[in-house]
């Protein structure tokens, strides 16, 4: 039995966001008068303005992007193992998601609100079709939640017929569009950065003349081991099933460790890019060829490269889910503002004006202070102790960006002193704002960017 395959948070994410606009522009829409007036001495005259109602308003839609990133992890621990595993087949053998438990409390000191406006969240999730049913137990401040899995998983082949039985409420993921309106699939999207790249080699001529065996479209021959053959051929190489399973399970030799991280940055930074592209550029033509590569690279240079290089990978995902969320806050700020747009995702005239370029405060990065702001306090603003961190995570990338001899803005604190010697005048500072509490956050911080290993 084929086991289900957990959607790229990227993908989730973007079925989301379109279920809860497609919502939205099946409501009748509101007019309503504006008087003329005058703002800041400018006369603004009469106008007819009519809106769309939302069938699920903002912090309802990140409510649900919650509730369904905790049932991914949910599903993603339970096919870690094959005992736990067991838990997403029933009676009938077919696979069935299970139900989310939630404590009202909790979920509201996570999403900073009160009772009746997360009781609100779920009135209107339940409408949208997220939440398929929803069941009390013991209390009502816990209960079950049902999720539609078309938000979490990809249903096998073989379990297609039961999945369109199952009438599912939510459309599935639809394709990434690239360049020239081509719909293409994730796979084909993931590309990554080092494969763009042409690389010389040199050949040695006196292989080509040699004869192999059978070749593969010589008449008699036989094709080359396919992925049905390939664990009969892993036998043959390694003599034998121990020996074979001995050998997937050792560590990847050095050169082919730093390739297939190199291959994770790259698939994360094209999946970051296509939802961006997605969420912020949706009103501009399809990018050419060279113009996405110029973007994924703007990218991975002002975002992806500081927070990964020394991070562990075990924390890639974190990261990536982030700026992700950054990329959510960024939405929502051009949506309130429709007279604002953000820049293209590469420098065009003046070299760090590009969105994604790390000194370019006016772009992407003031999204990190958005969110720190919403993490922080709930009434919003930034603390003391926020712009503290920001000043020790912006100085010490400075100050390590001076020490591998690139040329970069920096602060006097930071060209002139030592990495190690400005660390701890951060901590020190950070100390007298809040104590352990602080030094705490500043570590979490600087070790979730890759900034100080852990």
């Amino acid at each position: 039995m084929l086991r289900p395959t957990l959607l790229p948070l990227d993908s989730i994410r973007l079925s989301w966001h379109r279920l809860v606009e497609n919502l939205r522009q099946q409501q009748a829409p509101k007019v309503h008068q504006r008087r003329a007036h005058q703002v800041l001495g400018v006369a603004r005259p009469a106008a007819t303005i009519a809106t769309r109602p939302k069938a699920v308003c903002d912090g309802g839609k990140e409510t649900g992007l919650l509730l369904i990133q905790l049932v991914r992890r949910m599903v993603q621990r339970l096919l870690s193992q094959a005992v736990l595993g067991e838990a997403l087949v029933d009676a009938q053998g077919r696979f069935r998601l299970p139900p989310l438990a939630v404590n009202a409390r909790q979920l509201m000191e996570r999403r900073g609100l009160s009772e009746v406006t997360l009781r609100a969240h779920l009135r209107q999730l339940q409408r949208a079709g997220l939440i398929v049913a929803r069941k009390f137990r013991g209390t009502r401040a816990n209960f079950h939640v049902w999720i539609d899995p078309a938000f979490v998983w990809e249903v096998p082949v073989e379990s297609l017929p039961e999945a369109v039985e199952g009438h599912s409420t939510a459309p599935a993921a639809g394709p990434f569009s690239g360049p020239n309106h081509k719909n293409l699939s994730l796979t084909e999207v993931l590309e990554p950065l080092e494969s763009q790249q042409e690389k010389v080699v040199q050949v040695d001529k006196s292989l080509l003349g040699q004869k192999t065996g059978t070749p593969l479209l010589e008449p008699g021959g036989r094709a080359e081991a396919g992925p049905a053959d390939a664990g009969q051929a892993a036998k043959g190489r390694h003599q034998g099933r121990a020996a074979a399973r001995v050998a997937r399970q050792a560590p990847l030799a050095p050169d082919a460790a730093l390739a297939a991280r190199k291959a994770r940055a790259g698939e994360l930074v094209a999946r970051f890019f296509q939802y961006a592209r997605t969420m912020l550029y949706a009103q501009l033509p399809p990018f050419s060829a060279q113009e996405q590569q110029w973007a994924q690279q703007a990218i991975w240079e002002g975002q992806y490269r500081p927070a990964l290089e020394f991070a562990p990978e075990q924390h890639w995902d974190r990261i990536h889910e982030l700026l992700l969320r950054r990329v959510d806050q960024a939405y929502w700020y051009f949506q309130r503002h429709p007279e604002a747009y953000p820049a293209l995702p590469w420098a065009e005239v003046h070299a760090g004006r590009g969105y994604f370029d790390a000194g370019n405060m006016n772009g992407f990065e003031r999204t990190r202070l958005w969110l720190a702001r919403k993490l922080s306090r709930k009434q919003g603003g930034l603390t003391a102790l926020d712009k503290a961190l920001h000043t020790a995570e912006r100085e010490i990338q400075q100050r390590r960006a001076l020490d591998q001899g690139l040329t970069v803005q920096a602060s006097d604190r930071a060209k002139r002193l030592s990495l190690e010697t400005l660390h701890w005048t951060h901590r020190t500072l950070v100390r007298r704002l809040a104590g352990e509490q602080g030094l705490h956050c500043l570590a979490a911080r600087l070790e979730q960017l890759g900034l100080v290993r852990a």
